[in-house]
C-alpha cells in the first residue's frame, strides 16, 4: 500500500525540501520501499480556503498523512477543536 502525505498549505515548501532529500540516493531506497507518494492540496481537490474540517475528512477518505504546522484552535471548526470532539 502506498503511503500517501498530504503536504498542508502552508508547508509545501518544508515537505518539498524533505521530499527531496529523502528521493536522493542515499535515501531513495527506504523512500521506494516505503511507496511514499506526495500530494498538495490541488491533487486531493482541496485549496487554500478549505476548512479544517474538510482537510481532516479528505484526509480520513483518502488516507493521507497530513504534514502541517499551522491547525490551531482559531475557530470553532479548526482542527484542534474537531479532533477534541471526535476524540484524537
Amino acid at each position: 500500500m502506498v503511503k500517501r502525505i498530504l503536504a498542508d498549505i502552508h508547508m509545501t515548501g518544508p515537505v518539498a525540501d524533505l521530499v527531496r532529500a529523502m528521493q536522493a540516493v542515499s535515501w531513495v531506497e527506504f523512500w521506494n520501499e516505503l511507496k511514499l507518494a506526495l500530494f498538495a492540496f490541488e491533487d486531493v481537490n482541496l485549496t487554500a480556503t478549505s476548512t479544517d474540517e474538510e482537510i481532516w475528512h479528505k484526509c480520513q477518505e483518502e488516507q493521507l498523512v497530513l504534514i502541517t504546522n499551522n491547525r490551531n484552535l482559531d475557530s470553532p471548526d479548526s482542527l484542534t477543536a474537531l479532533s477534541a470532539v471526535i476524540g484524537l
